[in-house]
């Protein structure tokens, strides 16, 4: 992880993010337990297992009665940190489908520390799972890791390949560096 330095670092030379990962709980042996539905990229065993005790740590209150506040989307952010001191920020988005009894989580990977722009890709992300459907969903995510950040505007400006006039404009926050 580093951290930028005002025209040390060129901010498109890492990664927008390294993985995104959806995240779901089941039933196994009448415990219920998260596991990983989808994943957009390989991710290393122990990362995975830490992940999904982080991403859902309230996992032993479920099957529970859902409240309104359940079935709101949610989002939270933590980090980790490996042996060199390196963060792997962890932006999450926890939401409820009608009908189903679990809620899913969705998480991108990041090493870059930008709440705003994160939460608003996963909105997106939400909207694109419920609305059309998990190859839509990676169609967005490819764009925005080819998507630049400008460097005077701090804007990313992602167009979806493969769909008519999709286009979203994000601006990262300048204290998000």
């Amino acid at each position: 992880y580093q951290r930028r330095v005002r025209g040390a670092m060129d901010v498109n030379t890492i990664p927008l993010f390294r993985n995104f990962l959806w995240i779901s709980l089941k039933t196994d042996n009448s415990e219920v337990k998260p596991f990983c539905k989808e994943s957009y990229s390989v991710v290393e065993r122990n990362v995975l297992k830490t992940l999904l005790q982080f991403t859902f740590p309230d996992v032993h209150l479920y099957p529970k009665k859902l409240t309104s506040q359940d079935l709101r989307p949610s989002n939270y952010t933590f980090a980790l940190t490996n042996s060199k001191n390196e963060r792997l920020f962890c932006f999450c988005r926890r939401f409820h489908t009608e009908g189903k009894v679990y809620p899913d989580c969705l998480c991108l990977l990041s090493d870059k520390p930008w709440f705003t722009l994160f939460w608003a890709i996963l909105e997106v992300i939400d909207i694109r799972l419920k609305k059309a459907s998990f190859y839509h969903m990676t169609l967005f995510l490819s764009s925005c890791l080819k998507a630049p950040i400008d460097q005077h505007t701090n804007a990313l400006v992602v167009t979806v390949v493969g769909e008519i006039s999709s286009r979203y404009v994000y601006f990262r926050e300048d204290r998000e560096i």
